[in-house]
């Protein structure tokens, strides 16, 4: 009888062990979260370009533990380079360089880089989703590899054919029909098969992908474009509809170079931050703010954020938190007067704020811009903390600092130059990384900022790009942690519903 009692036992504390590993299990799988990172180059081929694709993807390879990694390649052009990284040579290789002669991919920069992420990352798998270049030569090729190997009735075979198809389609449209209509044909494949090589994906893993600017700029520009008015969406602004916050843009210009955190950076940075930034495309617009608005919510009540960052001065943000606790609209009427003349001297803004006010109450707000308005605002919260003895405190030299940028930044407003402008963008960057400072460090912040200073591009104002906009300088301190939403008043992208999240 005891011994019963002994292997009951035994069996019972088995059970509970076996339950809470396959709870913890549960659970691990639950946290992993996947996040799909697309790394936006102005210029294939271009050397210092491929070097900064490498890296990220080195880093990711090594640092995070990604295998997997989408290109602007056809589907048969990305199974024949795993054929390759398989291989102990490098004939594959060779004869698709060959195949892409009169292309910018013939080149030996493409070259060395495949040969280094196989002789570095030898495990990464390629995903193709592009439509079908080269189909009368890698295409054809492909197709008769797989039917040597009796592969013909393979998924294998049928996406190749359906590869090749959308090759011709897109070349016969482009050239034969309307060139605009060729290239949204391409866009809207490359977001299909996207989402197609995705779903083969592991759910939680991670991806990279590199591709042209063009299908990866967040203000939707696809590369057919009238010089004003994006015609059709690009692929990462399609793709954010499905992919949601999940969605990490990387854009350099080849004049830039913005690289993964060094060894002394990664230990300083927290792997839980994370960093949302909204692109607007202007000021007081509605349907702008509606859509800052509903990421604003989602953050707040579905990922338990506090923190919002604006484009604003550190005494405007001051007087909203002073507002958000007051009992009446007081302080927010005095700032709608101090805006006078301005943008933000508007119903559509005032309504905006209410409305944080009234659902999102524990809204923290942080001005990270140079002290517009100094000589009303300005004088009069540094009044205010002087009438409530708190001239020897952080935040009255703050203000102070604040409110001479203002002074600084308008001294020589009427002979304006770009250099004004890369002023003002370098103290944006200055106070944004002092606001993140006052945070712990696991918390994660939503701001919303005029476009220029949010396109990964790098340009704000000057069209020559001299001067780094706030987010591409920000890059250099908080990489893979900044996640820049980019839209223009033309689309219409919210955070996902219940039902999307389902």
């Amino acid at each position: 009888m005891k011994n019963k009692r002994i292997m009951l036992l035994l069996v019972i504390t088995l059970l509970i062990g076996l339950l809470g590993s396959a709870c913890s299990m549960q659970k691990e799988a639950e946290e992993k979260e996947q996040q799909i990172y697309l790394f936006g180059e102005f210029e294939h081929s271009n050397p210092d370009m491929q070097d900064q694709i490498y890296a990220w993807w080195d880093y990711f390879y090594h640092e995070k533990g990604m295998r997997h990694y989408f290109c602007e390649d056809s589907y048969y052009g990305a199974e024949l380079l795993n054929l390759w990284m398989k291989a102990d040579n490098d004939d594959i290789l060779n004869e698709m360089y060959d195949d892409l002669e009169g292309t910018q991919a013939h080149s030996e920069v493409f070259l060395e880089f495949y040969k280094k992420i196989k002789e570095n990352c030898p495990e990464t798998i390629f995903h193709g989703t592009d439509v079908g270049h080269q189909y009368y030569s890698t295409g054809e090729r492909y197709l008769k590899y797989l039917e040597d190997n009796g592969l013909k009735d393979s998924k294998q075979y049928e996406l190749t054919i359906e590869s090749i198809n959308q090759g011709k389609e897109f070349y016969d449209i482009r050239d034969n029909k309307n060139e605009h209509d060729g290239y949204e044909y391409r866009e809207n494949k490359m977001v299909e098969n996207f989402l197609r090589e995705l779903e083969t994906v592991g759910e939680g893993e991670s991806i990279f992908g590199s591709y042209g600017a063009s299908h990866v700029e967040l203000n939707g520009y696809g590369w057919y474009w009238d010089g004003e008015n994006p015609m059709f969406d690009c692929m990462s602004v399609q793709l954010r509809k499905d992919l949601g916050e999940r969605l990490n843009i990387i854009m350099s210009y080849s004049y830039h170079e913005v690289l993964p955190p060094s060894e002394e950076e990664k230990a300083q940075a927290s792997s839980n931050q994370k960093i949302y930034i909204f692109g607007e495309y202007y000021h007081g617009n509605p349907v702008m703010q509606d859509q800052i608005y509903a990421w604003w919510d989602y953050f707040y009540h579905e990922k338990g954020m506090r923190h919002y960052f604006l484009e604003g001065s550190f005494f405007e943000a001051e007087y909203l938190n002073l507002w958000m606790k007051a009992d009446n609209d007081e302080i927010l009427d005095q700032l709608y007067e101090d805006f006078e003349g301005t943008a933000m001297h508007s119903e559509v803004m005032m309504d905006f704020l209410k409305k944080i006010k009234e659902n999102c109450p524990e809204t923290v707000f942080h001005g990270t811009d140079v002290g517009h308005q100094f000589w009303n605002m300005g004088k009069r919260y540094l009044e205010y903390l002087e009438d409530n003895d708190m001239k020897d405190t952080e935040k009255y030299k703050i203000a102070l600092e604040n409110f001479k940028q203002g002074e600084e930044y308008y001294k020589d407003f009427e002979n304006y130059d770009d250099d004004d402008d890369g002023y003002r963008e370098k103290m944006m960057v200055q106070n944004f990384l002092r606001e993140l400072g006052t945070l712990d460090e696991n918390e994660s912040v939503f701001g919303s900022y005029g476009g220029a200073h949010t396109e990964m591009d790098g340009w704000v104002y000057s069209s020559d790009g001299s001067c780094d906009c706030m987010t591409f300088q920000l890059r250099k301190h908080l990489h893979e942690r900044l996640n820049v939403i980019q839209f223009y008043d033309k689309h219409k992208i919210v955070p996902l519903t219940a039902e999307d999240e389902k």
